[in-house]
């Protein structure tokens, strides 16, 4: 099956039309959805859209993935800046 968990949120890379009743809602690549229930006799995931679950395949989507921004280097270039010093002649270039 996939490797997808309930909770977990994903997005869509596979927009194209889907095989069924016509009634599910159409998915826009790169919307972010949540996993609500697997499926494993179908092989399906269902995620989450507008409080209504559908069943999908794996396949259409991927773990969003969430890096922790780090911007400590920003906040050094704007802090007190050195100044540059020749260290032959000890003077400051111009």
């Amino acid at each position: 099956m996939s490797n997808f968990r309930v909770g977990q949120k994903v997005v869509c890379v596979d927009d194209s039309p889907g095989k069924g009743t016509g009634r599910a809602p159409t998915f826009s690549k790169g919307e972010v959805c949540e996993v609500t229930r697997l499926e494993p006799l179908y092989e399906c995931v269902a995620v989450g859209v507008n409080g209504e679950d559908w069943t999908w395949h794996p396949s259409r989507f991927r773990p969003v993935v969430e890096r922790k921004t780090d911007i400590s280097i920003f906040t050094q270039m704007l802090g007190p800046q050195r100044e540059l010093v020749s260290l032959t002649t000890g003077e400051r270039p111009k």
